[in-house]
C-alpha cells in the first residue's frame, strides 16, 4: 500500500493543485517545472519537452500495460540518448507539489510520489509531416511484470555473465565438460 507523508496528504488536499514532474533517465534529469530544481539526488533541468506521461494503472494484480512518457521534441535532442543505446536504462518518474502557502516546490524525497521506477524497454519518433516540425519522441518502460513476460531467447558468454556479475558461474558448467543438470524449480519433491 503507498504510504503518503502528512505534509504531502496536505498539499493534495489544497483547493488549487499544482504539480509538476521529474524525469530521470540515466543522468539526464528533466522536470516539467518552470525552473531547475536541486533534489537530493541531483540537478534536474527545467523543460518544455516533456508533453505528458502515462497515468499509473493498476488493471488486475498482475498488470500487463506499459509506461510511456511522450516529448515534444521537433530539434531531436533526445536523438544522441537514443543513439547512445536506452534500452535497459534504469529509469524514474518522480510527481510532485507546489506549496500553495509558500509557492515553492516541494523538492523533499518523502513529500514527492514515485509514479514509475523501472528500465527503459524502446523508444521512437514519430515525424508528422502535416504540421512543419512536428516530431514526437515516446520512452516506453517496461511494464511491472516485464521479467515474467521475457520469453525470447538470448545468447551469451561466459564472459558476457562475468561483465554483469564477476562471481556468477552459472555458465561454468556449458563449457566444463556439459555434463547433464538436474534442476527443480519452484518447490522440492
Amino acid at each position: 500500500m503507498i504510504q503518503f507523508s502528512p505534509r504531502l496528504k496536505a498539499l493534495l488536499s489544497q483547493n488549487l493543485l499544482s504539480t509538476f514532474v521529474c524525469i530521470q533517465v540515466e543522468t539526464l534529469r528533466l522536470t516539467t517545472f518552470y525552473r531547475d530544481l536541486i533534489l537530493e539526488d541531483g540537478l534536474y533541468m527545467s523543460t518544455n519537452i516533456i508533453d505528458k506521461t502515462d497515468r499509473l494503472q493498476l488493471n488486475s494484480i498482475m498488470d500487463r500495460d506499459l509506461y510511456k512518457i511522450y516529448f515534444v521534441d521537433s530539434a531531436m535532442t533526445l536523438a544522441s540518448k537514443f543513439d547512445s543505446g536506452l534500452n535497459g536504462a534504469a529509469i524514474q518518474v518522480l510527481a510532485g507539489c507546489v506549496d500553495q502557502a509558500t509557492n515553492l516546490p516541494v523538492t523533499d524525497r518523502a513529500d514527492m510520489m514515485l509514479i514509475y521506477k523501472g528500465i527503459v524497454e524502446s523508444y521512437s519518433y514519430t515525424v508528422n509531416t502535416d504540421v512543419r516540425g512536428s516530431a514526437q519522441a515516446v520512452i516506453t518502460c517496461s511494464n511491472l511484470m516485464a521479467s515474467l513476460d521475457d520469453a525470447q531467447p538470448f545468447y551469451t558468454s561466459k564472459d558476457y555473465i562475468n561483465n554483469i556479475n564477476p562471481g556468477d558461474t552459472c555458465f561454468d558448467q556449458i563449457y566444463n565438460g556439459s555434463g547433464k543438470i538436474m534442476l527443480k524449480w519452484g518447490k522440492s519433491s
